[in-house]
Formats: structure tokens, sequence, C-alpha cells
């Protein structure tokens, strides 16, 4: 059998309802030589029934014990006939062109570790919140500065060389939420990011049973991503490359994620030296002067209204990359305004 140009990667646990529509989005990409490797970890719905009837010989379904998100992909990985993998969880969904996107830019860019494309956030409530680059054309790009207030990846829209993502080890097991992040960065300090700014993927969020759900608020995303960049900082472990960005990673993403429920931590986020560059400086000595001084109800009143609707703007552009947030109708209402129209 010949060797497949991409490996599709696609960890399974509990998404019998997205199965389908994940794989039919992998088919219509029109890859002949395209690999599927399903890894059902520990599923308990039939799920891994239902991806079986759309795989063929050129395919692979694996089954395991569930271990989690990390250990399914880096078994996906390790099982890949291709030196080239691309990622896909269960419940999201391809566009046409996604693949031959990311291909492209491996024949563009080859000496890239990571390769990703333009993805769409869709919230329940239809809320659709787009992440790219500003851009008309594919580019490499600093994967650091690029990235502070505009996150740009999305694990259902990166590819990554094998050989890359087993120099760094694959994903962290035992980590329930930001072990994406945190294997992108990896990826990314020892080799470029190459993006194609074309929109080719949807991300569904919070969708049931997803790990955004299961696992809402048990263990700090700071924790998981910001500290080993801040490690391997402060320990002049990274290369000159992208040494300036992650600061101005760790900058932005710190004011971001400002913990103002804990006056202490908010003050140590505050305390680097970096909070003093041109640009934040301001920033963060109000936030200085808020922790220091507001009562701890307005705190958390302040940290509510951040991290809701209300923060959300139409059109954010930094670095390169721009956010769009539109309403959308409900997939529901949708479906309604259809059938009434048709009947």
């Amino acid at each position: 059998m010949p060797t497949p140009r991409v490996t599709v990667v696609i960890p399974l646990y509990n998404k019998r309802d997205y199965m389908e529509r994940a794989l039919r989005s992998v088919r219509v990409q029109g890859i002949d030589d395209c690999e599927i490797v399903i890894v059902d970890d520990g599923s308990t719905d039939g799920g891994g029934e239902i991806a079986a009837g759309y795989l063929d010989a050129r395919d692979q379904l694996i089954t395991q014990d569930n271990a989690g998100v990390s250990v399914a992909r880096n078994r996906g990985i390790e099982a890949a006939r291709s030196d080239f993998i691309a990622f896909l969880d269960a419940d999201d969904q391809w566009l046409p062109g996604h693949l031959r996107n990311l291909l492209s830019l491996r024949e563009l860019f080859p000496e890239a570790g990571l390769y990703a494309t333009g993805f769409r956030r869709i919230m329940p409530d239809g809320l659709s919140i787009e992440d790219t680059l500003e851009s008309d054309e594919p580019q490499c790009v600093d994967a650091f500065r690029t990235r502070r207030r505009i996150s740009l990846l999305h694990t259902s829209a990166v590819a990554v060389d094998r050989d890359a993502a087993l120099a760094v080890g694959g994903f962290i097991p035992d980590v329930p939420l930001g072990e994406d992040v945190e294997f992108f960065n990896r990826v990314c300090i020892e080799r470029p990011l190459a993006y194609h700014p074309e929109v080719t993927e949807h991300y569904h969020y919070q969708t049931a049973g997803s790990a955004s759900q299961r696992h809402a608020g048990t263990r700090s995303w700071t924790d998981v991503v910001l500290e080993p960049l801040q490690d391997r900082l402060d320990a002049d472990d990274l290369p000159d490359r992208v040494q300036d960005g992650v600061i101005e990673y760790l900058t932005f993403q710190r004011l971001k994620w400002l913990p103002l429920a804990d006056r202490q931590e908010a003050r140590r986020f505050l305390s680097y030296s970096y909070m003093r560059r041109p640009g934040v400086r301001l920033s963060a000595a109000l936030w200085r002067l808020a922790v220091r001084s507001l009562p701890a109800v307005v705190l958390r009143l302040i940290a509510r209204v951040r991290s809701s609707r209300l923060a959300l703007r139409a059109v954010v552009r930094d670095c390169g990359a721009i956010r769009r947030v539109r309403r959308m109708r409900p997939p529901e209402a949708t479906e309604t305004r259809e059938e009434a129209r048709r009947s």
C-alpha cells in the first residue's frame, strides 16, 4: 500500500452524534492519498462502530482504554503512515479545501513544523468568532507575537510535521485543557509556523461531552500554557529567533488571564519585568492600582465582565492577526425557518 501524503488523526471519546459529520468533512476534501486514523479512547456510546462504517482499507481504527485526548493523539501520531499529520476532533468539521491548503503550505514552507488555517468558533447560541491572518497570502509568521491577543490556532485547523511532533515529545498526558496550545508552543519554539488565512475549519464550542465542557475550571490554563514558557525564559532556554515573541506573548496573555479573584496571584502576574515594557506599562500600572485598592467584590465583577460577551468587539486586529465576531442564527432557528419556507 503506497504511503499517504497526509494522515488525519481523530481522537474519539463519546462523540457518536458528531462522528458522521466529522468524517464526511474529511471525505469531501477530495484527497485520494489520505489516511484516517481514529483512536477510540474508551468510548461507551458506540461512536467507534459509527466510525468503522466510514473507513476503508487505507484507514485505521485503534481502540484503547480511556486515557485522555493527549494519549489518543500521541497514539495516532505513532501509528500514522504519513510524515504529515492533520488533527480533527470528532465534534468539529472541515470545509472543502482544508487539506489542500495544508498540503500547499507544506510545499511552500518545508522548513516549518506547524501548519494552520483560519478557523471559526461556533458557539451554542450561534455566535461566530473567526480567527485568522489579515492577509491574502499564505506565509510564515512569528508564532508567538501574532498570537499575543488572538489565538490563531485551533487543534482541528492544525497539521504538524511528524518528526517535529515526535522530537518535542508529543502532547502531555493527564492535562485535560490547554494541552494543545502547550504542544503548539513547544513545536513553534523549534520550528516556524506556516499559516493559510482561508477559514476552513469549524470549531463547535462546548458540544455535549466536549473537553471544554467536562473539565471547565479544573486546572488553570496559565499553569499549563504560560508557566512552561516562563520557566524556559527564566532558564535562558529559548532560541534567539523566538525570545522576543515569547516575551510579548507572555506579557499580553498575563494581562488577559489576570486572576482578579486572587490578589496575590494577580500581583505575581504583574510583577514580571516585561510588564514594564513600552506599550503595556500604563495598563499594568492601572491593574496594579486596581488590585491593590478595589474591594474584592468589585474585582470579581470586573473579572466576570472581562470573560463575558460584553468584552467581545466586532473586530480586533493585532500584529497581523484579526478576529471577527458575528451574530449568526442558531442552527435550530435556521432549520425551523427552512421547514417553514418549504411548507
